[in-house]
């Protein structure tokens, strides 16, 4: 402290007020017709007569340190113990005699105002708060804001000026619906089989089964790749199917869910039965979480006296729809396409025969398999036990899609718990400097924003936010001004 080091001499006193510039203008021609245009405060000088005492003469390289300061800084007096002053050192006078010394320290106040010592805060009430200035000029005003769930702006409003952090314009999220692909093979090489898991799941609907024997990839029909069934590795139990099966669950889907109500399920194979000594069966399962069946379909050929072959549809145990050729269907030397649709407890078969150009659609309602969800999907292939060569499979593709629906959650300016800091400089430049847990955040403060004052007496500021947020805890302090 200065009274440190000087003795501030009888009958100083701080004065009252500072000048005052106003800016006047003349209305018409009339004599004595003013107009104030505007008026503003010069900056405040205070002069301190001082006394150096005999044992401070020592000292006078503390006081030139103590005086040494880039930044305005708190002067306060013992006359006036609730108030202080934001002064800079102007200039310093100093005379010796003998062991006595004394002058003038002279200060400048850039804010020519007095400033309370104590603050005062207000807080919200609804979405606006009431603040009470008890000293004699408008003050600036400081906000801390805590912010509740999300939110991506904040307005200020006093009766002048505006403060606005954020974007008013964001938005809590948008609906989004979308067609989804959760499950996608070509199997165009080798390594698309890794993304299935080989003889983990037997045929739902075929029984008994042995799993045994394993997939591979090749140039098929038409030379399009496919998987095929490399090594079927029977055993010689005729009552017993013996082949290999592959399992892929389905993706998780935008909103996170890995089980789907609804969707359409597509493959595209072959079914070569031009030896009339091949016979076996292929099926696709689609299964729950629980690796349940939900439906699926079966082709067979359990004779070697002809080239036709027969195809199943199926939900849950149930088969809804059997073709058969040639009487009705011409399933001979099948490479075509079956889509399974299901939309709630309806599934809608689809069949199409590219090698003989013809198709069907088959529709069929269930209520206890219409509740299920699809989470996975399984192949096999299956021979019987009895030495005859092998069924011609072939699997060129598989596709699972569904309509994801759902909200969508816009990421926001401010998260939950954020804390938001609005402080207006004291030596009246009007700078706001805004904070967000802390840290600098100058860029989300619209260039428009002004610092409210608060005019003496009551006043109020209203706060508003993002129509979708909630309303956030915020706290207002002044520290009163006096001229």
């Amino acid at each position: 402290m200065l009274t440190d080091i000087i003795k501030v001499n009888v009958g100083f006193t701080i004065g009252l007020g500072t000048t005052r510039e106003n800016k006047l203008q003349t209305v018409g021609n009339s004599d004595g017709q003013i107009q104030l245009i505007d008026a503003r405060y010069d900056a405040k000088t205070i002069s301190i007569p001082f006394t150096l005492p005999y044992k401070s003469m020592n000292k006078k390289r503390e006081l030139s340190a103590m005086l040494n300061v880039r930044e305005p800084a708190q002067l306060w007096f013992s006359s006036e113990p609730d108030m202080y002053y934001m002064a800079l050192p102007v200039s310093t006078s100093l005379t010796e005699e003998w062991n006595l010394g004394g002058g003038t320290l002279e200060f400048i106040c850039i804010d020519p105002f007095a400033h309370a010592i104590t603050p005062k805060t207000f807080d919200i009430v609804g979405d606006t708060i009431t603040i009470e200035n008890k000293g004699t000029m408008p003050t600036p005003v400081d906000f801390d804001i805590t912010n509740h769930g999300e939110n991506g702006y904040f307005g200020l409003v006093g009766e002048n000026e505006i403060i606005q952090i954020g974007n008013p314009d964001e938005i809590d999220g948008y609906d989004y619906k979308k067609n989804e692909s959760l499950l996608w093979n070509s199997f165009e090489s080798a390594g698309e089989l890794s993304s299935w898991t080989m003889n983990a799941v037997k045929s739902s609907y075929y029984k008994p089964t042995t799993l045994t024997g394993s997939f591979g990839v090749r140039k098929g029909t038409n030379q399009d790749w496919s998987a095929y069934v490399a090594n079927y590795k029977a055993g010689a139990d005729r009552n017993m199917w013996y082949g290999p099966s592959m399992y892929r669950k389905l993706a998780t889907d935008s909103f996170g869910k890995t089980e789907q109500e609804n969707f359409v399920f597509r493959t595209v194979i072959g079914s070569g039965t031009k030896d009339l000594w091949t016979f076996g069966v292929q099926s696709f399962d689609i299964l729950d979480k629980d690796k349940k069946m939900i439906c699926g379909f079966y082709f067979k050929k359990l004779n070697w006296s002809s080239t036709d072959m027969q195809l199943y549809f199926y939900v849950g145990n149930h088969i809804v729809k059997q073709w058969e050729g040639p009487t009705a269907w011409i399933m001979k030397n099948f490479i075509g396409s079956i889509v399974i649709e299901k939309q709630g407890n309806k599934f809608t078969f689809t069949v199409n025969n590219a090698t003989n150009k013809i198709g069907g659609i088959y529709s069929y309602v269930d209520e206890t398999y219409g509740a299920m969800k699809a989470n996975g999907v399984n192949y096999w292939c299956g021979q019987a036990g009895d030495g005859l060569r092998a069924f011609n499979a072939e699997l060129f593709m598989c596709d699972v899609r569904s309509t994801v629906e759902g909200w969508i959650n816009s990421k926001n300016m401010f998260n939950n718990g954020d804390n938001i800091a609005i402080r207006v400089s004291d030596r009246g430049t009007g700078a706001i400097r805004t904070t967000i847990n802390y840290a600098p955040a100058i860029d989300i403060q619209d260039l428009g924003s002004r610092p409210i004052l608060a005019p003496v007496g009551k006043s109020i500021i209203k706060v508003t936010q993002s129509t979708f947020a909630s309303p956030p805890t915020v706290k207002a302090t002044i520290r009163e001004r006096y001229l």
